[in-house]
């Protein structure tokens, strides 16, 4: 691969890996954020509208995270990215990194071996090839035409984010004065009666 093609990649990576760090600290926060605006709710008079809401609605609030599903069937990677796979696992295999002295290296390694392996079982194009540019493997061109689906991989992630950014608990957070969080307040109680 050319070094602008290179270059490219290496960008498109890196607005991946800002996307999908936002959007877990924005999760994180959200938690904070919806449980700070139901007490607040709950403080102007609206706790019993808000309980049933919430328990009804409760997936839509909490992140359950990762659920181990057995059934799961492991996607088929092109054959580009299948060589990128093996390459990688073939520098950062546990049973490689044995005899390395250097501990953090070690570590660093073996953190990237599961990335890369979880990159595989969610067809995580991005990662893969973030591995494959921290890790100096070169890249042949074909990976360049994954690039699209890595640039929708950040679309998708930045609607979630605007998702986020548009609910009640959200807005009333940064809203910028106490009367415009009761404004809001008050929008979301009308909203779920």
């Amino acid at each position: 691969m050319d070094k602008i093609k290179k270059l490219e990649v290496a960008n498109v990576i890196k607005d991946y890996n800002y996307m999908q760090e936002t959007l877990e600290n924005k999760k994180e926060l959200v938690t904070i954020i919806n449980d700070n605006f139901f007490k607040e709710v709950s403080k102007k008079g609206y706790g019993d509208a808000v309980r049933i809401f919430i328990e009804k609605n409760s997936n839509k609030y909490i992140d359950k995270g990762n659920t181990k599903n057995d059934d799961k069937e492991i996607p088929v990677l092109p054959k580009d990215l299948k060589k990128i796979y093996r390459k990688i696992t073939s520098r950062t295999h546990p049973d490689k990194l044995i005899k390395m002295k250097d501990e953090l290296k070690k570590f660093k390694y073996l953190e990237m071996y599961k990335q890369a392996v979880t990159a595989k079982i969610e067809n995580d194009k991005g990662t893969m090839l973030d591995l494959a540019l921290q890790l100096n493997i070169d890249l042949p061109d074909t990976c360049y035409e994954h690039l699209s689906e890595v640039r929708q991989s950040i679309e998708h992630l930045k609607f979630n984010i605007q998702n986020m950014e548009n609910t009640y608990p959200w807005l009333w957070h940064v809203a910028p004065d106490e009367a415009k969080k009761t404004e809001i307040i008050e929008k979301y109680v009308n909203s779920i009666s």
